[in-house]
């Protein structure tokens, strides 16, 4: 059965670990009339079609009401990914480093921790110097 020209061209111009082979033709440089220079045009993401639906009055409360029960149901069901995106939109995402108020690292320094080590080293028991 003969393949389509998209894939027997697919599969000639890639090596067994599925890169392009150089010369394949198929690079920007060469093709340079395909490259999208603007991106993607404003106003047609997923996110901005989404914000509209929403909006749309009595259909778009609705839309948002089926969407909070079914990630509720999937969240029941145990689907990890649900309840995440329902805690982070509750609570806030977990912030990934330890900061006091104005911002700065917090560093933590274990004093028992280091005095029974200093003690072990210098031969003494840590607590009055004694052996």
């Amino acid at each position: 059965m003969p393949t389509s020209g998209a894939a027997a061209m697919a599969d000639s111009d890639r090596d067994d670990k599925g890169r392009f082979l150089p010369g394949n033709g198929q690079s920007f440089s060469k093709n340079r009339d395909r490259i999208n220079f603007n991106g993607r045009p404003p106003g047609r993401s997923l996110v901005d079609r989404l914000h509209a639906m929403l909006d749309d009055g009595p259909d778009g409360e609705r839309l948002a009401d089926a969407l909070i029960k079914t990630a509720l149901d999937r969240a029941l069901k145990g689907d990890f990914r649900f309840w995440r995106e329902i805690l982070e939109r509750i609570d806030g995402k977990v912030p990934q480093g330890l900061t006091d108020a104005d911002g700065s690292s917090l560093t933590f320094v274990l004093t028992e921790a280091v005095k029974k080590q200093d003690a072990t080293r210098n031969g003494t028991n840590g607590t009055n110097g004694t052996r």
